[in-house]
């Protein structure tokens, strides 16, 4: 477990990958000080080479209404959150093409694996420059506002409340625990 110091109003960007408790549960935050690094973890999501972990993600994306979200903190805020479901698509073995931020699917067969999609040039004209200070390897933040999570309603970030830390790095709020055995990290620190 990795100790992180305290540190107020500085800025990252904060990628979710999650679905609400039901019948899957994911709780995958992503905190990073640079755009690069949440490129790097969508693909490693929907560029995975690995299948099995493919046909897991094709069925939280597509049937589940995994939310797939970028947080953008500037100086301990929530400035802006875009949902990058509209940026991909799915692409099946019988030729069904689904935008993840259509209808959920109903009817694909357990373990289905789609090839997506990622369209990182639209995602990253949406996106803007972090302020100084950055989030560092090793710090962690509080929100001092968190009002703007309530634009997706579904997410885990509405749940922070006031006193909740963001970690620098890879973390899952469903476990509180370390997801790295997953994800390989794009900034160790």
């Amino acid at each position: 477990m990795t100790n992180f110091a305290p540190v107020n109003q500085k800025s990252c960007y904060v990628l979710e990958l999650s679905v609400r408790p039901g019948g899957a549960r994911r709780g995958d935050f992503f905190t990073y000080n640079n755009i690069e690094h949440i490129r790097s973890i969508l693909e490693q999501e929907f560029l995975s080479e690995n299948e099995e972990a493919r046909a897991l993600f094709t069925y939280l994306a597509t049937c589940y209404g995994e939310t797939i979200a970028l947080w953008v903190i500037q100086a301990s805020k929530i400035v802006k959150v875009i949902d990058l479901r509209p940026y991909i698509v799915a692409h099946f073995p019988d030729g069904l093409v689904h935008k993840l931020d259509q209808d959920l699917l109903e009817d694909i067969e357990d373990g289905c694996v789609a090839e997506f999609d990622l369209n990182w040039e639209e995602i990253q004209q949406q996106i803007p420059v972090l302020q100084e200070p950055l989030l560092q390897p090793g710090e962690y933040l509080q929100l001092s506002d968190w009002s703007m999570a309530r634009e997706i309603p579904e997410s885990y970030m509405n749940g922070l409340g006031e006193y909740k830390e963001i970690n620098y790095g890879m973390w899952n709020e469903e476990y509180g625990e370390s997801i790295e055995e997953f994800f390989i990290a794009p900034d160790p620190g």
